[in-house]
């Protein structure tokens, strides 16, 4: 009959000729993957996918290396001013606390001042001894 099937000879014979002339025809372009002609012959550079999704320029390997460091630098710098802000932070607090409580200290020395003036002054006399 007139359909080719997997069990056709003339199906297999078929898939032969055509793998054949698409190696053939993709012969011309094999200079491309010769590394010192093929790289003389485009200009283009290989090109990766960075961290946030954009096309960048593909780093050898000494440079992932050298941007390694840089970012392990630029991570300790970062980490080193957390550490410092939360230091400040904290002695901040305890300037703070410190006055609270030396306020606090103050204000119940004076109530206890004044309270003791109150105790030592009776009712009805006025601080000079005399009586109106």
């Amino acid at each position: 009959t007139g359909q080719l099937s997997p069990s056709h000879w003339m199906f297999w014979t078929t898939l032969y000729y055509m793998k054949m002339a698409y190696g053939l025809l993709s012969f011309p372009f094999l200079i491309f993957r010769l590394p010192l002609l093929g790289r003389g012959l485009v200009r283009a550079l290989p090109t990766a996918y960075d961290q946030s999704g954009a096309l960048v320029q593909k780093l050898t390997s000494a440079l992932m290396k050298r941007k390694k460091k840089l970012d392990d630098r630029a991570r300790a710098k970062a980490q080193e001013r957390h550490i410092r802000k939360l230091q400040a932070a904290r002695k901040r607090e305890r300037k703070v606390a410190a006055s609270r409580e030396a306020g606090a200290a103050r204000r119940a020395a004076l109530d206890s001042l004044a309270a003791a003036k109150r105790r030592a002054v009776p009712a009805g006399s006025t601080a000079g001894g005399a009586v109106r």
